[in-house]
């Protein structure tokens, strides 16, 4: 279950939704890391803290600003 402000496991590979599982959604950096999303309102550095947005991702100035630093 993804919680805003709290740590996701740098080994996450995806987690059950309901009776679905559901795989980690990956945005690769050229560091290495990755940014990893969930229901277009969570994302996350692999290891880092868990951020939510009240809208979608795309949308969110701290995910555009994860995102472009990410990517360089």
């Amino acid at each position: 279950m993804w919680v805003a402000d709290t740590r996701l496991k740098a080994a996450y590979k995806g987690c059950l939704d309901g009776t679905g599982a559901v795989k980690a959604d990956n945005l690769s950096c050229e560091s290495g890391q990755r940014i990893v999303r969930y229901t277009d309102r969570f994302y996350a550095v692999a290891g880092g803290k868990i951020y939510q947005t009240m809208g979608p991702l795309e949308k969110d100035k701290g995910y555009i600003e994860m995102v472009t630093t990410c990517r360089g």
